[in-house]
């Protein structure tokens, strides 16, 4: 890396710090009682219902009794655990997407925030330089009792025209699209990673699953906060080869599709705002 990508990098690094403190309230984690495994997810919240925003893999038909929503402050065991209302998800080798509808007593009882669609930005990762992933790897994790802690990797957005010379080096047999996935960079150098109480460092990305990808904001050079948004759900990991691994997401307005084809009555709004999301329903359905 040059002198001047790698002061780039530094500073989109050093901004993340802060975003990660800001998007933290708003993230997941997932623990599948039966595989013993870790995603992670998104709230997002359309009129007055709440939903998880994560992969379709990390859900399942039957989520209660099986999926644990872990509150940011845990709770006595005759508490029980966090019901889903409804789950729905879309699982092939082009679209990975999931959503967990939660009942109105959801965030109070997880600790936790939601974000608003106007948060959300349908876009590919050709739209930025770098991009944030936030969520719970499986490495931060402790069973006894069960906690796990955020992480936030900060990676470099892999335009359209690097996938082809990428892919053939990972055991990834998917075909890309570069109307529905998003690759991040997640070597040493693409990457940089801010966990939370853990020295800087990025874990692998096992737990990642279902976590958000935000993009800095929408005025080049400008970074904050308040203008990240979320463009993509992190479903897909190669870490096999190491001198070139990466992470693989679908687009947010996949997810958007699927919430959309299964609730009705927010479809209207939904397609208002996103004016991309009646052409790729036909893939959802």
């Amino acid at each position: 890396m040059t002198h001047c990508g790698a002061t780039k990098t530094r500073l989109v690094h050093e901004q993340a710090i802060s975003i990660h403190e800001h998007l933290y309230p708003f993230t997941v984690a997932i623990f599948d009682q039966e595989q013993g495994e870790w995603g992670s997810g998104t709230l997002i919240q359309i009129g007055q219902q709440v939903f998880i925003a994560t992969a379709g893999h990390v859900t399942c038909e039957y989520p209660n009794g099986r999926l644990q929503i872990i509150p940011e402050t845990p709770k006595p065991a005759q508490s029980g655990l966090l019901a889903v209302k409804r789950s729905i998800r879309v699982r092939s080798d082009l679209i990975d997407v999931g959503a967990l509808e939660l009942p109105a007593i959801a965030l109070e009882y997880l600790g936790k925030k939601a974000i608003e669609i106007d948060r959300l930005k349908d876009a590919s990762s050709g739209d930025s330089d770098f991009a944030l992933v936030v969520g719970y790897p499986g490495k931060l994790a402790c069973k006894s009792p069960l906690i796990v802690r955020c992480a936030a990797s900060m990676c470099r957005c892999i335009p359209a025209g690097e996938w082809e010379a990428l892919m053939p080096l990972a055991e990834d047999t998917a075909a890309a699209n570069k109307e529905v996935d998003v690759f991040l960079g997640y070597d040493d150098e693409n990457v940089g990673s801010i966990r939370t109480h853990e020295p800087t460092g990025f874990p692998p990305a096992d737990g990642f699953s279902g976590g958000g990808v935000w993009a800095f904001g929408d005025v080049p050079g400008l970074w904050s906060p308040q203008r990240s948004k979320l463009f993509g759900i992190q479903t897909r990991w190669d870490g096999i080869r190491k001198a070139r691994r990466y992470l693989r997401a679908t687009q947010i307005i996949y997810w958007l599709a699927l919430v959309a084809e299964h609730y009705p009555k927010l479809r209207r709004e939904l397609v208002a705002r996103f004016p991309r999301l009646n052409a790729v329903r036909k893939d959802i359905v």
